[in-house]
């Protein structure tokens, strides 16, 4: 039987604890296809497997699409059976997801916390804290928790192991659990720069959940398995997963310790922020990055057909109303695009300058809006023309 892209561990055997042994090669998934952008239409066999964050309103979303939660068959919080009502917003789930009448409805859903268990640093800035040896980057949270409470915290770890927090909540002392790749070096197992020792690890490079008693700074193992987040159904063949991903020697890293080829004409533009990343999984060539897309939903590959509509010009001066700079879009695919109108900037004394060009290839742009001026209101300039036929036209010239 093919081993699952996502199935990140089989247990087979038992390793005794504490003995340090050379990394595992990274999981990975070779033999890449073409592809650009996201297709959320693209429904596959066996249904579509989902890695992101609850939203603001507690509602599941990824790609600009809502997903369902009418018919979900089991809810787990952390390996425990839960309900709906558990979900939060900022919480990272795994959804297991099938189409239903147009839409994306899920059918089980696994949250898990990235870490949970005390605070052991606070940096004077207060926007990163250690949690049981996991560094973690507070982001948009009113205040840091103290050192010596314990918290567990939802998030997505970046290219360089930090956890991004998207939800902390205080918890009550108990047993420590991490998710993470697991390292070795010359005194045994580690979770970033936690100590791991126990009975029943798996090799080092696995991406796993270990949990345990924290004595002395070391997590003494009880039970270990597969990250939830990273194991799906077998009849999943595709994948919508959120991350932060970077590109190194040709492949694609979703976290550390887990990467894939990308497709030549795959293109990853950083953002600084979450990407969603869109994988197929084949028969005969395994799974392949086929698309990404920003969180907001706009599509990072610039000129694909049928784009976005591109932003607008820059404003103009003060003083005289500036010509919108630039094109909103690339040009791309046969799909046409109005041009939106470019507005006249405020002028000091005089009249408003031209408004930019509509920015986007497509129809011709708008006439521009009168600029107001010291002594009166400034005259509209006339709109940019649209390019030629292609991806969605700009937005308007300010």
């Amino acid at each position: 039987m093919r081993r699952r892209w996502l199935s990140l561990a089989l247990f087979a055997a038992t390793l005794p604890g504490g003995c340090g042994l050379p990394p595992a090669p990274p999981l990975d998934a070779d033999r890449g296809i073409g592809g650009t952008g996201i297709d959320v239409a693209d429904r596959g066999i066996g249904g579509t497997g989902i890695v992101g964050v609850v939203g603001k309103d507690g509602t599941l979303a990824i790609a600009g699409r809502q997903i369902g939660t009418n018919a979900v068959a089991s809810v787990h919080v952390d390996g425990l059976p839960a309900g709906l009502d558990a979900l939060r917003p900022g919480q990272v789930v795994a959804v297991a997801a099938q189409w239903q009448q147009d839409r994306l409805q899920a059918r089980t859903l696994a949250v898990r916390h990235e870490v949970s268990g005390p605070v052991e640093e606070v940096a004077a800035e207060g926007d990163r804290i250690v949690v049981a040896g996991q560094t973690v980057r507070l982001e948009g949270a009113d205040s840091a928790p103290r050192r010596g409470e314990w918290v567990a915290v939802s998030g997505l770890r970046d290219a360089e192991g930090v956890i991004r927090a998207s939800r902390v909540d205080q918890r009550r002392p108990g047993e420590v659990s991490v998710s993470g790749l697991l390292e070795a070096d010359g005194r045994g197992w580690r979770l970033g720069a936690l100590a791991v020792r126990g009975a029943v690890l798996p090799p080092a490079g696995q991406r796993i959940r270990v949990t345990g008693r924290y004595v002395r700074g070391v997590l003494q193992v009880r039970s270990a398995g597969p990250d939830p987040l990273l194991d799906f159904p077998p009849a999943i063949d595709r994948f919508l997963v959120e991350a932060y991903p970077r590109s190194e020697g040709g492949r694609l890293w979703l976290v550390p310790g887990l990467s894939v080829v990308m497709a030549p004409s795959f293109t990853l533009v950083p953002t600084g922020g979450p990407l969603v990343i869109a994988l197929t999984l084949e028969a005969d060539r395994g799974l392949v990055a086929t698309g990404v897309q920003e969180m907001g939903g706009g599509q990072s590959d610039a000129g694909s057909p049928g784009a976005a509509p591109g932003g607008p010009g820059q404003h103009g001066s003060a003083g005289h109303g500036g010509m919108g700079n630039g094109p909103g879009a690339a040009p791309g695919g046969a799909a046409p695009g109005g041009g939106g109108p470019g507005n006249a900037g405020p002028g000091s004394d005089g009249p408003g300058g031209a408004g930019g060009p509509g920015g986007g290839p497509g129809g011709v742009g708008g006439p521009g809006g009168g600029g107001p001026g010291n002594d009166g209101p400034g005259g509209g300039g006339p709109g940019g023309a649209g390019g030629p036929g292609g991806g969605g036209g700009g937005g308007p010239g300010r």
